[in-house]
């Protein structure tokens, strides 16, 4: 009958959602702190938001809002900055990068066949509607074409990077 076949179905749902990965705002290429490192953090331009008001993966960081130790606030990305002697005053992981959404799906059913015999049919689908998950934008400050740019994907808290089917089928006696 069509009940056999139309009823009994279980299903098994994951929903995985969760906002960005925080991150730092670097610079390289200066010593601003005098301690031979060329990859620091930038300082905070006070009442500038990091993050543009629409923000996009060409635009998600704001450039404006961060400038090289010792740059006056006009210029921020200035060629030759004060020697200050001190590290940015940006703080570690105070951006967000996109969050994640991740939904999977098993489907399962049961056919018996005889007394001591049964089918058991399964599909899983992980990341059932195939939705991009983008990876962290370019973080270096003193690299103004690329930075606040994302530019790869990332994939589901499993590793899985797009949408992947399987199925199965089991004989049980």
């Amino acid at each position: 009958t069509a009940n056999e076949f139309l009823g009994g179905w279980r299903t098994a749902w994951t929903v995985d959602a969760h906002s960005g990965y925080y991150f730092t705002p670097t610079l390289s290429g200066y010593d601003t702190s005098n301690t031979n490192t060329l990859t620091e953090r930038p300082d905070a331009v006070v009442g500038v938001s990091p993050y543009p008001k629409h923000k996009t993966i060409g635009n998600w960081l704001n450039p404006a809002a961060f400038k090289i130790p010792g740059c006056p606030d006009a210029t921020p990305l200035c060629s030759n900055p004060a020697d200050v002697g001190a590290f940015g005053n940006a703080g570690v992981n105070t951006l967000v990068g996109p969050g994640m959404k991740d939904v999977d799906l098993s489907l399962l059913k049961t056919f018996p066949v005889w007394e001591s015999m049964n089918v058991k049919f399964n599909a899983t689908a992980t990341d059932l509607f195939n939705h991009a998950n983008m990876g962290l934008p370019a973080t270096t400050i003193t690299s103004p074409r690329t930075y606040g740019v994302i530019t790869s994907t990332g994939g589901d808290l499993y590793g899985q990077a797009s949408r992947f089917l399987e199925f199965g089928l089991r004989l049980e006696f």
